[in-house]
């Protein structure tokens, strides 16, 4: 078993433990690769009855998004929504006294997919599944009362470089996600790295030195 194995079973553990007998978990699926992953897992923890897909698409939202969160929904074989929610973010941002900026756009995005998300939580008795990974948390790269507004965070000790490798890990998980270019889908060609400034993994080899105390240059 590699280490990559180790790890996802480390988080299938992780899951089992924490839901206990409850009623199982919904998971916002974005078709990236931290979601589809960390509903993999929960899959392989609970069992598919026990795991609820939401994709929620705006209608500026890249169609692979959409693509993507039903692939990975189909090949686990959970229950999934799609649930689009263009309507509501305009709705919210129309009611604000002043023209909002680029900023409040797009996390207004984010804070209605997570409160849908407690929607879902509240009507079945489910636990929010989070999908952030240690690179994002550590530097930040999350929307207050959107994507961190969750009830755990499976994958909160492992780095975005070995999200990739823990897909990889899995057989048969789809490759087309695997493959394409990590985004918060907030907005038309936004992505990740680009916001970060640099790779994953260049942020990822700065935040292992500084874990330990090492040299980042």
């Amino acid at each position: 078993m590699n280490l990559a194995q180790k790890r996802n079973e480390m988080v299938v553990q992780f899951i089992r433990d924490y839901v206990g007998n409850g009623a199982g978990v919904v998971v916002g699926l974005s078709g990236g690769m931290d979601s589809s992953l960390v509903a993999t897992l929960a899959v392989q923890a609970l069992g598919k009855e026990k795991v609820r897909g939401v994709i929620m698409p705006h209608h500026d939202s890249n169609s692979e998004s959409q693509e993507h969160g039903i692939l990975i929904a189909g090949w686990l074989g959970i229950e999934y929504d799609v649930v689009d929610i263009t309507a509501s973010v305009e709705t919210e941002l129309s009611a604000l006294p002043f023209k909002p900026n680029r900023l409040v756009g797009i996390n207004a995005k984010a804070r209605v997919r997570a409160n849908i998300l407690r929607a879902y939580g509240n009507q079945f008795g489910m636990l929010v599944l989070g999908t952030g990974n240690l690179s994002e948390l550590m530097v930040g790269y999350l929307t207050k009362g959107g994507d961190g507004d969750v009830d755990f965070e499976p994958m909160g000790n492992c780095y975005k470089t070995e999200i990739w490798d823990m897909g990889r890990a899995i057989p048969g998980f789809p490759e087309a996600i695997i493959n394409k270019v990590p985004s918060a889908d907030l907005e038309v060609g936004q992505t990740d790295e680009a916001e970060l400034g640099m790779s994953y993994h260049e942020l990822d080899k700065i935040l292992k030195a500084l874990a330990i105390g090492g040299d980042t240059s």
